[in-house]
């Protein structure tokens, strides 16, 4: 799976996608062949989650241009950048070790 998100490296995509399997949300099965080759696919709970989603995804496309200009107003006016100002941390799985 190639990233296809600006400024997203394979490493952070791998990361990602290994933390969406720890999670149960999405499968990865490799295959040990002359051209190896990998198979990524959503499970029935990353099913539901894409389609819990989908609705905030919609209003995001909807919203981007709103949300560009309110980045901009915030990076001039503060002069931060807008991506690096996250106080919260925000956990990548609601599972608890013991």
């Amino acid at each position: 799976m190639d990233a296809t998100v600006e400024g997203l490296s394979q490493r952070v995509l791998t990361v990602s996608l290994r933390g969406l399997e720890r999670d149960g949300i999405f499968t990865r099965t490799a295959y040990d062949e002359m051209l190896p080759r990998v198979d990524n696919a959503l499970t029935n709970q990353g099913r539901g989650l894409l389609c819990a989603t989908a609705p905030l995804i919609q209003w995001r496309k909807e919203h981007l241009a709103g949300i560009d200009h309110g980045q901009r107003t915030f990076e001039r006016t503060t002069g931060q950048p807008a991506h690096l100002t996250a106080d919260v941390a925000v956990p990548t799985s609601t599972h608890r070790r013991a």
